[in-house]
């Protein structure tokens, strides 16, 4: 008997590590030449980053030197809801990557149940069990040990790894966004303040040209056409302070909205366009900047993530090879269960080969290598969204600034011709009206001045946006 015992586990043993052989040698054959190779697929994950390349300041904003507006920022990125999402998503990619960390390593578990059985008279149990109601009482600890892999586990903490780290490039760029809105909001809110008052004075030096121009044609000494012409230009200017101050209402509103602050809070808010600083950004900036966008480090994460889905499912073709045992107490009631003959004990390697799974395990990785091609061409039409948007960015910055150098001209000679007709006034060459429409021009000067500070400002903005707006998160895969 020792030696039937004895042959009977070398025939397993020699059967076990047959069909491992085999199992390895099978499955090293199905997946096929569709999936992609990893050094390719980290040279297009990789593209852009350069971490050695200075990032613009995390909080670029302060660069305008507004207290006021850095307080609404703070609020605003306290507790949006925005942002709210986009955390839970971060804890919602972090709880995945902890399960996948838990499944490593030996898994156990304790199970124990009680309950009662009526066993049939006329069934297979023999009396005094047939026809009688006993307590059946269990008890077992089970460990269960996964002995090869084949590298499941490293490809799907790849996985879980890459999409945490997405989730929180994408926490940043919602950050980003959101503070983005808030600065242009407050920017714009500014500039048609400052547009308000300058209107405001330009309507009341043409009300005064209107007046005298009414008395001079009363007089016989204009022509009633210009009294008509000045008198036209009035409710253009009521038109455009109306328009001012819709504006004015809907950029509060959307400040509130973002900062969470109650009407009363809006209503209060005074944002002073000439107390704004140009920010100033270093005279070179190199595309590599591009790489601390978050929105290309969530990309590159995403690939990284969908390669370790292609590891994963590769890996499936390999054996899974268990150590698979467990130890327990069985008995009817409660005082046989205790009893040193109730124990249970079983231990024993457990081999699953997916021969007979070929095509659904082809298809899944086919699904998964689909899903990886989406990841790099996704990576792909960022870098060319985020390269168009800085160039955009750059080419409206210096647009503007052209436009000022000219505005700025155009101001110089109004100034002079204010000048002008302010001597000839004061030494009794020409009455007032000259005056005043020459400081009404001036004012309309003024105006537009104010409108293209607005819009640089505006421009800067754009561009610390495109450059990836200070964002500092890890670089490489």
């Amino acid at each position: 008997m020792p030696d039937m015992r004895a042959c009977s586990v070398r025939s397993l043993l020699t059967w076990f590590s047959a069909a491992m052989v085999l199992g390895a040698l099978g499955a090293c054959a199905l997946p096929g030449s569709e999936v992609p190779k990893r050094d390719v697929a980290v040279i297009i994950a990789t593209a852009l980053v350069q971490p050695d390349v200075p990032a613009l300041p995390a909080q670029w904003w302060q660069a305008l030197g507004d207290a006021q507006l850095n307080a609404l920022l703070n609020q605003a990125l306290a507790g949006h809801p925005t942002l709210g999402m986009a955390q839970a998503r971060v804890a919602q990619a972090q709880a995945a990557l902890d399960q996948v960390q838990a499944a490593q390593g030996p898994q156990a578990s304790l199970e124990a149940g009680f309950s009662l059985q009526r066993y049939s008279a006329h069934g297979l149990v023999p009396p005094p069990l047939a026809g009688s109601v006993r307590s059946v009482v269990q008890g077992q600890a089970s460990v269960a040990w996964e002995l090869a892999d084949f590298g499941r586990h490293h490809q799907a903490l790849a996985a879980a790894t890459g999409h945490v780290r997405a989730a929180q490039a994408e926490a940043a760029v919602a950050r980003h966004a959101l503070a983005t809105q808030v600065v242009r909001s407050w920017v714009a809110l500014a500039g048609v303040a400052a547009q308000g008052q300058a209107l405001q004075a330009q309507a009341a030096l043409q009300q005064q040209a209107a007046r005298l121009l009414e008395r001079r044609v009363a007089a016989g000494l204009e022509p009633m056409a210009a009294l008509r012409e000045a008198q036209a230009v009035l409710p253009e200017l009521q038109r455009l302070a109306e328009r001012l101050n819709e504006d004015s209402t809907r950029l509060r509103h959307a400040l509130a909205a973002l900062s969470q602050a109650t009407p009363t809070q809006a209503a209060g808010w005074a944002p002073h366009l000439q107390s704004l600083r140009t920010p100033t950004w270093p005279e070179q900036l190199p595309a590599e900047l591009l790489a601390r966008r978050a929105d290309l480090a969530a990309h590159r994460q995403r690939v990284q993530a969908a390669l370790g889905e292609v590891g994963l499912a590769q890996a499936q073709f390999f054996p899974n090879i268990n150590l698979v045992a467990f130890a327990g107490l069985s008995g009817l009631g409660l005082e046989r269960a205790l009893r040193a003959g109730s124990l249970q004990v079983s231990a024993g390697p457990v081999l699953h080969l997916p021969w007979f799974d070929a095509d659904r395990l082809r298809a899944h990785l086919g699904e998964r290598v689909g899903a990886f091609d989406v990841a790099v061409q996704a990576y792909h039409q960022a870098v060319l969204q985020a390269v168009r948007e800085a160039a955009d960015a750059a080419a409206g910055l210096q647009a503007v600034r052209a436009q000022q150098r000219e505005r700025n001209q155009a101001m110089a000679l109004g100034a002079q011709q204010r000048q002008l007709a302010q001597a000839r006034f004061d030494a009794g060459l020409t009455h007032a009206l000259p005056l005043l429409q020459a400081q009404a021009a001036e004012q309309h000067q003024q105006l537009d001045a104010l409108a293209l500070q607005t819009r640089l400002l505006d421009a800067h903005i754009a561009l610390a946006q495109a450059l990836g707006g200070g964002y500092q998160g890890p670089h490489s895969p």
